[in-house]
């Protein structure tokens, strides 16, 4: 038995590193406010959850404001 000991893997303080455990990386222009970036991470959070099951708890989201002049696409500098 693993680490979540029989537990439901959805129970909060359950961790099981080797079955749900999910990391979020947004990268995105910089620019929003906070509290987009709030709004952004509760919901990213929900559909994760909704998705496979896991617990708030378990769900890490990571956001990274990239200034357009470092940001590229199609070849070219995106700023």
């Amino acid at each position: 038995m693993g680490p979540s000991q029989g537990k439901p893997l959805n129970e909060p303080g359950v961790v099981d590193c080797g079955v749900i455990m999910p990391l979020v990386e947004i990268k995105w222009w910089a620019g929003r406010d906070d509290a987009t970036k709030a709004k952004t991470i509760e919901k990213v959070t929900d559909a994760l959850c909704g998705a496979c099951g896991c617990s708030r708890e378990g769900v890490t989201v990571i956001i990274q404001d990239i200034p357009k002049t470092q940001w590229g696409r199609a070849g070219k500098p995106s700023a």
